[in-house]
């Protein structure tokens, strides 16, 4: 018997099903030819073999294949499947959760749970149920469509979005920024309720979920919280990159995906002071006179923040410079990145409990007093809080202790234990504990003078502790900056590392670096032979290259192939009427062309700039299915590439030049030599590892010749260097 589709040959009658309703399954199976349909009787095509029902497989698989190539399925695909959910078969539910509905105002295939009963208000990323599916009740409770989203759903939806833009390195603005900010509203208050699961956490703390200051996705660990505008200011806008606002609703979900505080992450060190040095005794009396004004304020903060504050405001010390520089630092995935030194107005050091002020020292300045001590003491506070603590305590700095603590009480202030300060602590510490923590493990935690490693200490430690970047603490460090390295006119002083070690990146960004366009990739080292995961799949290749050929006849063109695996070009086609020339490229995909991306060589890409517009990369997408391969012409790619982006994974491909001291000593450099003196570099010879100068000291008649190089008793002399300034 005859089949559709098929006029040149015959087929047996169980191979064939029956035209009803064949567009419901017909690029899965040999349709009868047989057109008038009414004239059938489905007893007689019964009896010779033929089907009259399609199996709910053989609709399901049509479903697919239409899902695949992106074609519209007939309503009588959903119809037969809404049949089949009425029944109860169970294969219909298969397909839940997959983008199994054709969404015609969109026109395109969207998931199961992207489509609901009600308008659910969220742009391009969910719809109300068509109007034409709405008598198919069975069919959607099967597929487990939802009357409106639920938190699952909002979570698919923000890394479908965010997903969108990532790929496309894409602020997310206007409409697609009020529908994510919808979907992380509804996970956060379902988060709130403790209901969100430790997969969907997880799938969300691996994908660039997080918006920051521009608008641009960014993992959870690649990210810091805006929670400090005192702690941001010192970076100048230089970490704005690096930094995202959230409500203070959503951050306890977003901490749970790995987000740090601003304020937890810096560290704030004291760079650099200058001029002379002036106890301010006046200032710290007041301040410890007011510790247990600044606990009541506190009433409200957990015991141990209060004593915190009140025990280092009890024994505050002060001083004054013309001049307070700070440098702030934060880690950001595995690296520090350093602010440049801003001068500051105060800054104070947990670790001896000083406040460095500069001058002068006025009313005017007790916010940024009570700002640089707040934000010390309480880490774990924000900038708002610690905004609101400044200005409530600002006036009270005016008026008498007792005026003060009566202000507090007539404003409904509790009155905490005023004897607390005075009260002789008990010690807790033990001789076998110190005994354990003497050796070498202490040594590596950096603990040295024998205090506990847990608690608020380890937070107060952190900001003085020099963390491997060659900066020293404690009394040591405070001498060095206070005249004794970097204070009263004295150069700054300069880090003697590049930080920490950089981590790896994590496979979960690998997955999605993957949906980066990719502009560049560097050459990685050949290997003898390929490996089997990087073989070419010639299969495809060769109906590329035949499509190709089909196409360049079609329109008159006589195309030649190259032979096998030509490193410049695979097709060379001419047009005998015009006598143009195309040097073709072909790029072959067994499936869509969208994120599976298509290269070129460094050979090719280097031709492709020689030809000009006579080199041509076709794109053959569905190369494997002739009946819908589509060809993608482009013109001279090479020269239509108007920038070449390099992204921060090109740290990898970084060449690590550490610096050479001894690079400095050339002919005509002025050097300084400990027991000789100043003088000029007129000849260098190098032997070896050995560098042998020729130097004519000033106030010596003869050059001094074949003079070893020897850093620790030469150094270069800057312009600005004196003669007598060794």
């Amino acid at each position: 018997m005859p089949a559709q589709d098929d006029p040149e040959n015959w087929h047996a009658p169980d191979s064939l099903y029956a035209p009803y309703r064949a567009d419901a399954f017909r690029s899965q199976a040999l349709v009868l030819d047989f057109r008038t349909t009414a004239r059938l009787e489905r007893e007689l095509l019964e009896d010779l073999g033929i089907s009259t029902k399609p199996e709910t497989e053989l609709v399901i698989r049509h479903l697919r294949h239409c899902m695949v190539h992106g074609d519209r399925p007939h309503i009588l695909t959903y119809q037969i499947l809404n049949e089949r959910a009425q029944d109860a078969d169970p294969l219909v539910s298969t397909l839940a959760g997959t983008e199994c509905i054709h969404e015609k105002r969109q026109g395109k295939f969207v998931r199961t749970n992207q489509v609901f009963r009600v308008e659910p208000h969220l742009g391009r990323y969910a719809f109300k149920i068509h109007e034409s599916y709405d008598s198919f009740t069975p069919l959607f409770r099967a597929l487990r469509v939802k009357d409106a989203p639920e938190r699952s759903d909002y979570i698919d939806i923000v890394l479908d979005l965010v997903g969108a833009h990532f790929e496309r390195a894409a602020p997310v603005v206007d409409a697609d920024r009020a529908i994510y900010e919808t979907c992380i509203a509804n996970v956060a208050a379902a988060h709130q309720r403790e209901e969100c699961d430790e997969a969907e956490l997880q799938r969300l703390a691996e994908a660039p979920v997080i918006l920051n200051l521009s608008g641009m996705t960014t993992h959870p660990d690649d990210i810091l919280l805006h929670d400090s505008k005192w702690h941001a200011d010192f970076f100048d806008g230089d970490l704005d990159q690096a930094l995202c606002r959230l409500p203070p609703e959503h951050w306890p979900l977003f901490e749970e995906l790995g987000v740090e505080r601003l304020s937890d992450s810096a560290r704030i060190l004291l760079e650099y002071v200058g001029g002379e040095e002036r106890d301010e005794t006046d200032l710290a009396r007041k301040l410890r006179e007011r510790s247990d004004i600044f606990a009541r304020l506190l009433h409200d903060k957990p015991t141990a923040v209060r004593d915190r504050v009140r025990d280092a405001l009890s024994e505050i010390e002060a001083v004054s410079y013309a001049e307070v520089r700070i440098e702030a630092s934060v880690q950001l995935a595995g690296d520090a990145v350093r602010a440049r030194p801003t001068r500051a107005p105060a800054f104070y050091e947990i670790d001896g409990g000083q406040l460095t002020v500069c001058r002068p020292v006025e009313d005017r300045s007790w916010f940024d007093i009570l700002n640089a001590i707040f934000h010390q003491l309480m880490p774990g506070a924000t900038g708002s809080e610690i905004s609101k603590l400044t200005l409530g305590i600002r006036p009270l700095m005016a008026m008498t202790v007792d005026d003060a603590h009566r202000e507090l009480t007539d404003a409904g202030v509790p009155r905490l234990d005023a004897d607390h300060a005075a009260t002789e602590k008990v010690d807790l510490t033990s001789q076998e504990l110190d005994e354990l923590g003497a050796g070498d493990d202490q040594a590596d935690s950096g603990q040295t003078d024998g205090s506990p490693a847990t608690g608020e200490n380890e937070n107060s430690e952190a900001g003085a502790t020099c963390e491997d970047n060659g900066e020293s603490s404690g009394e040591e460090g405070r001498a060095d900056r206070e005249g004794k390295g970097a204070g009263r006119g004295g150069q700054p002083p300069t880090s003697g590392s590049t930080g920490p070690r950089r981590k790896a990146r994590g496979k979960h960004k690998e997955q999605w670096d993957r949906r980066l366009l990719s502009y560049v990739r560097q050459q990685l080292e050949r290997t003898e032979g390929r490996p089997a995961s990087t073989e070419h799949n010639l299969a495809v290749e060769v109906l590329a290259r035949g499509a190709v050929c089909a196409y360049e006849k079609e329109r008159g063109r006589n195309a030649q192939q190259m032979a096998q695996g030509h490193p410049g070009h695979d097709i060379v086609s001419n047009d005998p009427l015009t006598g143009e020339e195309r040097l073709i490229e072909v790029k072959g995909i067994d499936g869509e062309w969208n994120q599976t991306g298509v290269g070129l060589s460094r050979t090719q890409f280097s031709n492709a700039q020689d030809y000009g517009d006579r080199y041509w990369l076709y794109v053959v997408e569905f190369a494997s299915d002739p009946n819908h391969s589509r060809i993608h012409p482009i013109r001279n790619p090479a020269m239509q590439v108007t920038s070449f982006m390099f992204d921060g994974k090109w740290r990898e491909a970084a060449t690590d030049e550490s610096p050479d001291p001894t690079k400095l000593f050339i002919p005509g450099v002025r050097v300084h030599h400990e027991s000789m003196g100043a003088g000029e570099i007129l000849d260098v010879v190098v032997r070896g590892n050995t560098k042998l100068l020729t130097i004519q000291f000033e106030g010596r008649k003869q050059a001094w010749r074949n003079m070893t190089l020897n850093l620790r008793q030469m150094r270069v002399l800057e312009d600005d260097d004196g003669d007598d300034n060794p």
